[in-house]
């Protein structure tokens, strides 16, 4: 049953970046529905969120499926109320040679990250609309202005990405929709950049921290909107 607090709707749920935005809309009010594939922090958010008296609900969907995330919706809003704060953070993460990458890679990336985004924000648009306020947000990277050799399947999803958002800023806009793109420029803290890219912690950006910059843009006063913001460690060079 809906209540009075307002809705938000996070993709891309993992154990990083996804779970923290989730813990600080929640301790901001929010109820929040966490979407991801594969269901990977469900439980863990659950049981912490709930035992706080946080209401939160995960839902398993798969992005790139528009009648699933229709489905999804649905039943996030007969639980909880219209959306009014979409933060779309789903994606697909692969390198290699270009001439290595099959097609059908190029597309599933773009599906989850680009895809994806038209999905969720197809299905929630008509209620901000409606209420005249909302506020979509779009998790880019690095890849997002800057594509370096080896990510081109990566780095063309999420340029249309970027493009995108700026094309909704652009048009919702003037219609109480706040729409921006964050440029996540570095490596999130955790496992994947420790194993994997021998990241240190100092060369890492933390979840709380980018979580905090997304709750700012959430509340940032209509007379002074931010579209687009980069963010990286100290030390990161640019």
């Amino acid at each position: 049953m809906a209540n009075d607090q307002p809705t938000a709707l996070v993709t891309g749920v993992g154990p990083g970046l996804g779970a923290a935005i989730c813990r600080r809309l929640a301790q901001e009010s929010y109820n929040v529905a966490g979407m991801s594939r594969a269901g990977q922090a469900d439980a863990v958010l659950e049981e912490a969120l709930n035992r706080d008296g946080r209401r939160y609900q995960g839902v398993h969907c798969d992005v790139s499926d528009g009648g699933a995330v229709s489905r999804a919706l649905e039943e996030v809003e007969s639980t909880f109320g219209p959306v009014s704060v979409l933060v779309h953070n789903a994606g697909l993460f692969t390198s290699g040679p270009f001439d290595g990458t099959a097609p059908e890679t190029f597309e599933a990336v773009w599906r989850t990250i680009c895809l994806g985004a038209v999905n969720c924000t197809q299905c929630v648009i008509p209620g901000m609309l409606a209420a005249g306020r909302g506020v979509l947000l779009y998790t880019g990277a690095t890849a997002s202005v800057k594509a370096g050799g080896g990510f081109s399947a990566f780095a063309s999803a999420k340029f249309a990405l970027r493009g995108l958002a700026q094309s909704l800023a652009r048009e919702y806009g003037p219609r109480g929709i706040h729409v921006a793109h964050i440029v996540i420029d570095g490596m999130i803290r955790g496992e994947a950049a420790r194993d994997r890219f021998r990241a240190t912690d100092e060369q890492c950006l933390t979840s709380d921290a980018l979580a905090a910059t997304y709750s700012h843009l959430i509340g940032q006063d209509r007379s002074a909107w931010t579209h687009e913001l980069d963010v990286r460690p100290d030390i990161e060079k640019f």
